[in-house]
């Protein structure tokens, strides 16, 4: 079985053609908009915030009209670093979020470690943020055209190469 991360469009890129508004929204705006969600994922550490964002990430990426099996693979990989990064955390340092919360909770032993309530929920909220930031990298990634967006930069003042970001986008 081959395996294909994504699919590359004849012209090297992941943009996928496509009609929704978030398609003719101009490329500097969406990072803009990109760079401000993100902000505003790591600004604030409330799970509430996440959930919300993730669950409008949702709805603007189903608005997008992306197909699932283009993304998919992306959503393992996040996922599976998501429980990686977890379990390297808790085995790490498993007393972490005792230190940022200042008490601890001990529920339970695991091979001589202790589980702290406050390490699981630091744990569970450094995976949601990962979580609500994808549904709209992939909106920026697979709806905006390297050569819009390099031309797009470009009558902001921000580029002085147009070819350079059309690059760093093949790159992703």
């Amino acid at each position: 079985m081959k395996w294909r991360i994504c699919v590359v469009s004849k012209y090297g890129t992941l943009y996928v053609k496509g009609n929704s508004f978030l398609h003719k929204l101009d490329p500097s705006l969406k990072l803009l908009l990109f760079i401000l969600w993100a902000v505003t994922v790591f600004m604030f550490f409330d799970l509430r915030i996440d959930f919300v964002l993730i669950a409008t990430g949702i709805v603007l990426l189903c608005f997008s009209g992306i197909p699932f099996k283009i993304i998919k693979t992306l959503f393992i990989i996040v996922i599976s670093f998501n429980i990686i990064n977890s379990i390297f955390i808790l085995l790490i340092s498993p007393d972490f979020g005792v230190t940022l919360a200042g008490h601890s909770t001990i529920i339970g032993h695991i091979w001589g470690y202790d589980i702290y309530y406050e390490t699981l929920f630091y744990v569970l909220t450094i995976s949601l943020k990962y979580i609500s930031l994808l549904p709209v990298a992939l909106i920026f990634i697979f709806t905006t055209h390297p050569s819009r967006f390099a031309s797009s930069l470009n009558k902001t003042g921000l580029l002085h190469e147009p070819k350079n970001v059309t690059n760093e986008l093949n790159l992703i």
